[in-house]
């Protein structure tokens, strides 16, 4: 069994794109794939999409398998889970792609019964913060609390790289081209903001860069 946390919103999509290349995956192949949590909300929206008029999006051959939608569940590529006590039951290989991306919510729902049997994996395909159940797989946690309970990690524990975010080049390369006044940086992790701040002090004329506080009042002007 292959587990796959992944953000609802694009991730989700890009993996299931991904997976449809495959030949081995998919309805009625050696692994099936299921999805549930926003993943199957989000999957409505791209399925009615990709049937509009949008012609650059429908006639992606990314975007199918067989010739069919792929986001479209049931014969067409993947299973939308139904009754989840029917994943755990059955023994067969097969992938669970679900949300959480940090393995938090259902995606720890599911590890519960997957993460204690070495000839399992969980596959990393994003981004996962200081204190998140992912984050202490991927650091090689022994044991975790999920829901109140013990476990001992035997899963295997894998990533791929799907980051839908800027690096430090691109975001530097973003920033030289502008005369800024103030830059502020938001929404990270504070060693790496600091480091990404010294940088641009060291590096670009701005008068002010910031570092963004919780609870820190900032002035613009």
């Amino acid at each position: 069994t292959v587990i796959v946390p992944t953000f609802a919103v694009g991730r989700s999509q890009e993996i299931l794109a991904v997976l449809s290349r495959h030949p081995k995956m998919g309805y009625q192949k050696k692994f099936p794939i299921w999805i549930d949590g926003m993943v199957k909300t989000m999957n409505d929206i791209h399925r009615s999409y990709l049937i509009s008029d949008a012609d650059k999006y429908r006639m992606n051959p990314q975007l199918k398998a067989g010739g069919q939608n792929i986001f479209t569940a049931g014969r067409s590529f993947f299973f939308e889970v139904a009754r989840r006590e029917m994943f755990h039951d059955s023994t067969d290989p097969k992938v669970m792609i679900t949300t959480s991306g940090m393995c938090e919510g259902l995606a720890s729902y599911y590890l519960s019964g997957c993460i204690e049997n070495p000839r399992n994996l969980l596959m990393i395909v994003g981004y996962q913060t200081e204190g998140t159940l992912g984050r202490l797989l991927l650091e090689g946690a022994e044991q975790v609390n999920i829901n109140g309970r013990l476990y001992r990690v035997n899963i295997q524990v894998d990533r791929a790289n799907f980051s839908g975010h800027a690096d430090e080049a691109q975001l530097m390369e973003a920033i030289k081209p502008n005369r800024l006044k103030t830059l502020i940086t938001v929404h990270g992790e504070v060693k790496a903001m600091e480091s990404f701040t010294n940088l641009v002090r060291r590096t670009v004329s701005v008068k002010r860069v910031i570092h963004a506080e919780i609870g820190k009042e900032i002035g613009l002007y």
